[in-house]
């Protein structure tokens, strides 16, 4: 269960940044001199809410006390989902796919079982692929939306850590480098078409005669036959109105 296909895009607007600065503690690092920003209890809160819905992440990203979970008791701590339900996926993943036994597992902290789940990126791999049913049947059978939240996290690569930990893990991994691709297929799109615009105003039969013209679709094939035969009527049109322009001065 990966996230969402049908999303509208992120919006980080000023507001929202000013938002932040507006309601974050600023610490100056004594190190080097730089300034930290920090957002603690509620301001927190609604802030990572406001990137939820921006973001269009699904709830299941959400912490109990999140304005977009109505029924808390329909959610799952953080706590449990890290320590309890996490480590019971963990276990089962990381024995197939990294051949760890029961003692390399049994004394690990949430911290290091984290760390072990994004070094080796274990969230490419499905949790109900690897976590049979009757063990998933046994772990949640009381508590079947439980699930649903460990498989979408695990899945999306948002297993461990609190509520800012996931958020800010989300936006690195999904949301940013879908708004890259996006940017790069705009401005190939543009670049296409100021080609297109070059080949038209220069000469198309650069193209026409090229190999590249074999592979094109017929349709496209059709539009630019027509496009050149245009442009060589036009041509001959221009070429019959300055003659006659000529013998007029004549």
């Amino acid at each position: 269960m990966k996230m969402n296909t049908k999303k509208k895009n992120m919006k980080i607007t000023n507001e929202m940044i000013s938002g932040f600065l507006n309601r974050a503690t600023a610490e100056k690092m004594a190190s080097d001199s730089s300034v930290t920003f920090n957002l603690e209890g509620d301001d927190e809160k609604a802030y990572l809410d406001s990137v939820v819905l921006e973001a269009n992440i699904p709830h299941y990203i959400c912490s109990t006390n999140s304005k977009h979970i109505k029924h808390s008791d329909k959610h799952i701590s953080d706590y449990y989902a890290s320590s309890i339900d996490g480590r019971f996926v963990f276990s089962a993943i990381a024995g197939k796919v990294l051949s760890m036994g029961y003692g390399d597992i049994e004394n690990l902290t949430t911290q290091e079982i984290a760390e072990i789940y994004h070094q080796n990126q274990l969230y490419n791999y499905d949790m109900k692929n690897y976590v049979t049913e009757p063990a998933r049947a046994r772990h949640w059978g009381s508590r079947p939306h439980c699930e649903l939240i460990i498989e979408w996290r695990w899945n999306n690569g948002v297993m461990f850590g609190n509520y800012r930990d996931r958020v800010l893990t989300y936006l690195k991994l999904h949301v940013f480098p879908e708004m890259e691709n996006e940017l790069t297929d705009y401005c190939e799109s543009i670049l296409n078409v100021q080609r297109v615009i070059n080949i038209l105003e220069e000469d198309i039969d650069i193209l026409m005669d090229a190999e590249v013209f074999t592979n094109l679709n017929p349709i496209t094939k059709t539009v630019l036959k027509s496009v050149r035969h245009d442009r060589l009527s036009l041509d001959r049109k221009a070429l019959q109105e300055l003659a006659k322009a000529s013998k007029k001065k004549n």
